[in-house]
């Protein structure tokens, strides 16, 4: 059994924004289970702007 905490950032092609994501994963008899997902916006783009990275 474990738990671990897992955390991302990516950018959406579609909307140009750049999000990120964090989930609780439960590991438990082989099967994998992810609580709490959450997904937050980092940084939207002005009309001509410059990603963050």
């Amino acid at each position: 059994m474990g738990v671990h905490h897992y955390i991302t950032k990516y950018h959406d092609d579609n909307d140009g924004r750049w999000y990120a994501e964090s989930w609780i994963q439960i590991d438990l008899l082989g099967w994998c289970w992810c609580l709490s997902r959450r997904r937050k916006e980092i940084w939207a783009p002005p009309e001509a702007g410059e990603p963050p990275c």
